[in-house]
């Protein structure tokens, strides 16, 4: 493979109606290669900066010295602001990290971004079957990724690494007071009523992920090969963070907020589950900046094993 990255086109066909998403890609999902024994699906953030996240992928494949065996695949979720086709599947700003449904407006049908992500990641099964498949991404794309781990309407994907969130979907009724996890009085619950909605929490769940019971959805996850991948510098209350009650009740930061949403998981889970398959790495040095952290010494294992 070569590491040279280009817009392609991944189509989808539903009522013999097809629309177009995009994706920045170092080769095609839909071309068989035995050479080919990884995958990395790269998940852009708000700037919806899909050509730059695979160009940060592959090159951090060539310095690992994998890019000869590796599709780099980054999807290309766009909004209105992007002029996007009449052929284009299109989402709102917020939408498409959340799972949500594409815009309806001149579309015959729409579809969830969870669910083009379940598609992709088929096709690359199909197209590479002995291949690892993981799902990657920064900052809104991690949010993206820590979702899409219970959304998943498939089960080809083998690791998932969601890097940098900026909020996490909690699996349990508690939250972060300090240093202390514990319940929400009434009068906090009160102050702040959305504090457990999806996407922060389980509660008031829609699409792909209303489908499952809260027992059936925590053991979903916990049996998930997910790593969390932390900037040590990730510290600032910025203008991209969220900052609304439901978000500071994970934490004031998003460094403070993965390492909370941990160990509330292994709380949650029991120790032993959690840990046997989800692990945190945090990043020494590197503050919310995708392409240090996608080109880290922390992240190459995870992406290029």
């Amino acid at each position: 493979m070569t590491s040279l990255v280009t817009a392609r086109t991944f189509t989808i066909t539903q009522s013999a109606v097809p629309y177009d998403v995009e994706y920045w890609s170092n080769g095609n999902l839909d071309v068989p290669n035995a050479e080919i024994s990884n995958v990395v699906f790269m998940l852009h953030g708000n700037s919806r900066n899909a050509d730059d996240y695979a160009r940060y992928t592959a090159d951090a494949a060539t310095s690992a010295g994998r890019i000869s065996s590796t599709l780099v695949v980054a999807p290309h979720f766009i909004d209105a602001d992007d002029s996007p086709s009449s052929r284009e599947l299109y989402w709102t700003e917020d939408s498409w990290k959340e799972g949500g449904v594409s815009e309806s407006r001149g579309r015959t049908w729409v579809m969830t971004s969870f669910a083009v992500m379940d598609m992709m990641a088929n096709a690359a099964h199909a197209s590479f079957p002995t291949a690892q498949i993981t799902v990657a991404g920064h900052s809104a794309g991690g949010q993206f990724v820590q979702r899409y781990v219970l959304g998943a309407g498939q089960r080809v994907v083998d690791r998932y690494v969601p890097m940098n969130p900026g909020t996490y979907m909690y699996l349990d009724n508690q939250r972060w007071s300090g240093s202390t996890h514990r319940s929400l009085s009434a009068r906090e619950k009160k102050a702040c009523p959305h504090w457990n909605d999806y996407k922060y929490g389980l509660s008031n769940r829609s699409g792909e992920i209303a489908s499952t019971s809260t027992t059936e959805a925590r053991a979903r996850y916990a049996g998930a090969s997910v790593t969390y991948l932390l900037g040590e510098a990730d510290t600032l209350r910025d203008s991209s963070l969220d900052t609304g009650c439901e978000a500071d009740w994970q934490g004031r930061t998003r460094l403070a907020r993965g390492n909370n949403f941990f160990a509330a998981l292994q709380q949650t889970m029991g120790s032993s589950n959690a840990v046997s398959s989800h692990s945190l790495e945090v990043v020494p040095g590197v503050g919310h900046e995708g392409v240090k952290m996608i080109q880290s010494a922390q992240a190459r294992p995870l992406l290029f094993p």
